[in-house]
């Protein structure tokens, strides 16, 4: 059965990292493909686009690999009142027939994309319960007081995931409006329309661990992108540690059992084992002298060669599990002006 359904409004998906772009898209003879395009280390820093026109030429690069060959020999489009943009010719030519042959054949793309988790803050809440009250409201109102910014620049979505006999365990994740509307707007010249909006560990949680029931870390050292830690609570991330590429393994694992101790202290949830991706060595140091209380294990599926890391994982959005990713799009207003 394949995982890209007629049925389903997403037909592509798309990987923004601190190294490269990536797309995952699906041929109906051949299965899942793969295009990439490395960036500059300075074009997005802490998830943010820094050199929007560097983006531009990578996602117009692997959106149209395929179609570049037999564009080569085609008359150039007409450009008449059209603005040229500030890229190299050829990309404006490869830009044009990629634009025209969507519009002409399927009309706008919808896309799953994945962004780097420094763009996106979350947190877990713990409500007491009580009778009558309006758990929504009471959610928004602790939303306002938890992120550092105004709440008029954020978006905001919020999960139940769990609950004591005395409290209620709201996930909530949320990111700046601005950052948003970048990738908005990148993919809108591009013809392609934002379906989902997730981060690399809700990704791989349903990818690689999707069998994963219980409270868990996700543990990732991918080579080509930031290290990070997600606290998983019933397929949330609820806290997230992101250190940059090259943090050594040592401080990897003190700052993750940090997150450990204050998730147990703060909101009495622990984890039952630490779910690894990454490279052989560092799993062995893990297993052996990274001294956790619980398992470490490896994830379920080995990462090809050819890709890096979690775009494995970005066609997973597309399968009937994707209610319980991450979404930032599925967002709460957090005031009336919203």
């Amino acid at each position: 059965m394949a995982l890209f359904s007629s049925t389903t409004s997403i037909s592509l998906g798309m990987a923004f990292t601190s190294t490269n772009v990536l797309t995952v898209k699906l041929d109906q003879e051949q299965g899942i493909l793969l295009n990439q395009k490395e960036i500059s280390p300075e074009t997005m820093l802490n998830g943010v686009i820094q050199n929007e026109q560097d983006v531009v030429t990578a996602l117009v690069s692997v959106l149209s690999k395929d179609e570049i060959a037999a564009s080569e020999n085609a008359e150039k489009p007409e450009t008449a009142n059209k603005p040229v943009p500030q890229i190299e010719k050829k990309w404006w030519k490869k830009l044009l027939f990629f634009q025209k042959k969507v519009v002409a054949n399927t009309g706008e793309t919808g896309a799953a994309v994945c962004i780097p988790p420094e763009a996106v803050y979350t947190a877990l809440l713990s409500i007491p319960t009580v009778v009558g009250k309006n758990l929504e409201e009471e959610v928004i109102e602790r939303i306002q007081k938890t992120f550092p910014i105004n709440v008029d620049d954020i978006m905001v979505t919020w999960r139940q995931v769990g609950k004591t006999e005395d409290s209620q365990h709201i996930a909530i994740a949320g990111m700046n409006k601005s950052y948003l509307a970048q990738f908005e707007a990148l993919c809108g010249r591009q013809k392609i329309r934002l379906e989902s909006v997730s981060t690399p560990a809700s990704i791989i949680w349903l990818a690689a661990a999707e069998h994963q029931k219980e409270n868990a870390v996700l543990l990732s050292r991918l080579p080509g992108m930031s290290v990070f830690s997600s606290f998983m609570y019933n397929h949330w991330p609820v806290d997230e540690l992101t250190l940059p590429n090259g943090h050594s393994l040592e401080e990897h694992v003190a700052e993750t059992k940090q997150m450990i101790e204050e998730q147990a202290n703060i909101h009495g949830i622990v984890p039952r084992r630490i779910v690894y991706i990454g490279p052989d060595e560092d799993f062995a140091y893990l297993q052996n002298e990274a001294d956790f209380d619980v398992p470490v294990e490896r994830t379920t599926f080995a990462v090809p060669e050819r890709m890096h890391g979690y775009e494995l994982g970005l066609f997973s959005i597309l399968s009937a599990r994707k209610d319980k990713l991450l979404n930032m799009l599925a967002t709460v207003p957090l005031s009336d002006e919203d």
